[in-house]
């Protein structure tokens, strides 16, 4: 018995690592989404001649970002809430079968606890007369 629900709650972790990309790909839906754009320029001018012989330099930087946030829609923000229901309850029933395995397996301990701390064969030399 516990050997087949060790293999089912197994296969059952085993699916968490869906989670996260599930949800990641819902949210991408919802959340507002944002940019940035960074451009630099240098210039160089040089004048000879005239009444005076100049050297220029100029540079100049400037970064631009913008979000964003379109207003998502009733049906993308039921989606996300219905995704964290099912794993919540997934998880809970996962927990709640651990701890009723846990509780099984504490319980046939103590109920075996001479057997377990003496053994047959342990502490006569096994004959008996």
């Amino acid at each position: 018995m516990l050997s087949e629900k060790m293999k089912e709650l197994k296969a059952y972790l085993d699916e968490l690592h869906k989670y996260p990309s599930e949800r990641s790909g819902l949210l991408d839906k919802v959340c507002a989404s944002s940019s940035q754009t960074r451009t630099a320029s240098t210039s160089h001018s040089e004048s000879k001649g005239g009444e005076k012989d100049e050297a220029k330099d100029a540079s100049s930087s400037s970064t631009e970002e913008k979000t964003t946030t379109p207003a998502p829609s009733a049906d993308a923000v039921a989606a996300v809430a219905a995704l964290d229901a099912r794993w919540y309850y997934h998880a809970h029933y996962v927990l709640t079968d651990l701890a009723g395995i846990q509780y099984v397996v504490c319980d046939v301990v103590e109920k075996n606890k001479d057997k377990i701390e003496q053994p047959k064969g342990s502490g006569h030399s096994g004959f008996s007369f």
